[in-house]
């Protein structure tokens, strides 16, 4: 009897051995299927998400191109909008070379400098009929793009006693100009030394009784005049001063794609 039942006994482990046995496989693989599947799951997301990031970045960059192409073909037109009045086409170019778009317009540019000198030089216009801002600004932007004009174009400006004007001092505008100028003398011109010192000081009085735009414009133009400092560092400080304008706009999404491709070169690095 005891026999029989060590038997049974026996029986009933083996039967319960077997069948957790055969249980377990089961279950290893239904765990792995699990974690393929999660795997695989979320490799599929991913692969989708970064190629929708991408597909997205690829829309914007289209849009952006055109929207970059309309505004180039603004910037001619507004050319031809002020044709005809020369101080307004001399603001443009200058607005152009400060933004550091003018690239993109060398023959519009140069086409505008050369009849403007032509002008100039055949006495079509009086230096007697401009404003010290007028004849400032036409100096810088002849002598810039390499057109010889006299620095006596000032001497109107100065008092019998060889001193500039009272009045001037208070005309902001005119004394920005007048300095930035001033930057292009060649030696020996003296009028433009005696310029710089007049302008420079005129506008350091008046700073304090500036508004606040104002004061930051005559600083960045005593601090870092136009042409002694890179024009890429100033152009952050000119679009904000051209704010809303066609040109800030398009300077402000060739500056996007300059740093997009800083970026792009600073990864390919570390790579």
């Amino acid at each position: 009897m005891a026999i029989n039942n060590s038997v049974t006994q026996l029986n009933i482990q083996q039967n319960v051995v077997p069948t957790n046995q055969d249980s377990l496989p089961v279950k290893i693989n239904f765990n792995v299927f699990s974690i393929v599947f999660a795997f695989f799951t979320s490799l599929i997301f991913r692969v989708a998400i970064e190629q929708s990031t991408k597909y997205s970045e690829q829309l914007e960059e289209v849009r952006n191109l055109l929207k970059y192409s309309e505004q180039l073909e603004e910037v001619p037109n507004l050319l031809k909008h002020v044709e005809g009045v020369p101080i307004k086409l001399v603001e443009i170019v200058d607005v152009l070379q400060k933004l550091c778009i003018n690239h993109n317009f060398e023959q519009e540019i140069d086409s505008i400098v050369k009849t403007h000198y032509t002008t100039i030089s055949n006495g079509h216009v009086s230096n007697h009929d401009q404003s010290l801002y007028e004849v400032s600004i036409n100096f810088r932007i002849l002598r810039h793009h390499g057109y010889y004009i006299p620095a006596d174009v000032f001497a109107r400006f100065k008092q019998k006693n060889g001193m500039f004007l009272e009045e001037m001092a208070k005309d902001v505008k005119g004394l920005m100009a007048l300095y930035e100028a001033s930057q292009l003398s060649i030696e020996g011109e003296r009028i433009l030394e005696e310029a710089a010192d007049f302008s420079s000081h005129a506008l350091k009085e008046m700073m304090p009784f500036l508004d606040e735009d104002e004061a930051i414009m005559v600083k960045n133009t005593l601090e870092h005049s136009y042409q002694r400092t890179s024009s890429t560092f100033m152009v952050k400080k000119f679009i904000k001063h051209y704010s809303g304008t066609t040109m800030s706009q398009l300077a402000e999404m060739e500056l996007a794609k300059l740093q997009a491709l800083h970026r792009t070169e600073v990864t390919q690095i570390f790579k």
